[in-house]
């Protein structure tokens, strides 16, 4: 469910915050529950960020998300 409604909020809300298309997006974990995303969120960078979560979506607790103009928990 958590994936989902994270799916559904960056779907709609952060595209508004869009940064350099240009750049590679980059995912770490910063511990075992979050996931820190830096990059801009293209259509293939979103693509990429949800295949990522899937692999993970039992321990995701929380997700950082970076574009440039500030994070996003």
């Amino acid at each position: 469910m958590k994936l989902y409604v994270l799916s559904f909020l960056l779907l709609f809300i952060v595209p508004s915050c869009l940064a350099d298309e240009t750049k590679p997006p980059v995912f770490s974990w910063e511990n075992p529950t979050t996931l820190y995303f830096k990059g801009n969120v293209s259509k293939d960078n979103f693509r990429l960020m949800q295949e990522e979560l899937k692999k993970h979506k039992n321990s995701l607790e929380t997700l950082i998300i970076s574009s440039g103009g500030g994070e996003t928990t």
